[in-house]
This record gives structure tokens, sequence and C-alpha cells, in this order.
């Protein structure tokens, strides 16, 4: 499955709020990795 940066946006949310489930913070880590733009 393919994401897009707004799906990894939303789960960087989850993430910084502290709801993020282990499953999702692997594909926002992913992210992160694939959009450096991101960590801006």
């Amino acid at each position: 499955m393919e994401y897009n940066q707004d799906y990894f946006e939303a789960l960087l949310f989850e993430k910084v709020a502290g709801i993020l489930s282990e499953d999702d913070n692997h594909i926002a880590e992913k992210g992160i990795a694939d959009f450096p733009e991101l960590n801006e």
C-alpha cells in the first residue's frame, strides 16, 4: 500500500499526542525517512 504525505503527517500528530499504535509508529518512522520535509 502506498501512503501519501498527508497520511504521514496525521500519523505524526498521533505520535506526538502519544496515541499511535506500535504498527502505525513503524509506518510513521518510514514516512519520516521517505519525506524528509516532515522533519522541518
